[in-house]
């Protein structure tokens, strides 16, 4: 399966103030305010092989998707504008164990692009990365119990931050869903 996705918006955000390292404003200055509009691209790419088994028992999904966004804002009040750009991608696989149980893995990277540009200064950010593992089990058709454990290490202006995260979640279908 082939997919595209994407979007379009106007879009309006409050900034920080461009070159104050503390985030505190100085006497006198203004809250700046950013108006203009942000969109998003997403190609994605989906292979399914059904193993023949009851329900997705030996079943193998692998799935990917690409993402490009960009924000555009001219500042309120005044002739400076603000860019924020990304691009990044996720792989991710899952295999149905058994008629109730899947388990999967995810790798996602904001990849080439990360930087903003703020009153025509570029701050070019590392790549980020996000590694995930996945179990859900599936009592019935119309609920899923999920748990997921990740690791992410992100970039920031002042620097890496590395997390580590768990999940638990439940969902529940209600009404006709047509698959």
């Amino acid at each position: 399966r082939l997919g595209l996705a994407g979007g379009y918006g106007i879009h309006q955000q409050e900034l920080e103030e461009h070159g104050h390292e503390d985030g505190e404003e100085e006497a006198g200055e203004e809250e700046r305010q950013g108006d203009g509009h942000a969109w998003f691209v997403s190609p994605g790419v989906e292979f399914t092989s059904e193993g023949g088994g009851p329900r997705f028992e030996g079943d193998w999904v692998v799935r990917g998707e690409y993402l490009y966004r960009l924000k555009d804002l001219d500042i309120v009040g005044e002739s400076e504008s603000y860019e924020a750009e990304q691009d990044g991608f996720y792989l991710e696989a899952l295999y149905g164990v058994t008629s109730s149980l899947q388990i999967g893995a995810r790798f996602g990277e904001v990849w080439m692009v990360n930087s903003i540009t703020d009153e025509g200064a570029e701050t070019s950010f590392d790549t980020s990365q996000q590694l995930s593992l996945v179990g859900s089990y599936w009592p019935q058709d119309w609920a899923r119990l999920s748990v997921q454990l990740g690791y992410g290490d992100y970039a920031f202006e002042d620097g890496d931050d590395e997390v580590l995260y768990g999940s638990l979640r439940f969902t529940m279908m209600l009404g006709p869903h047509l698959h």
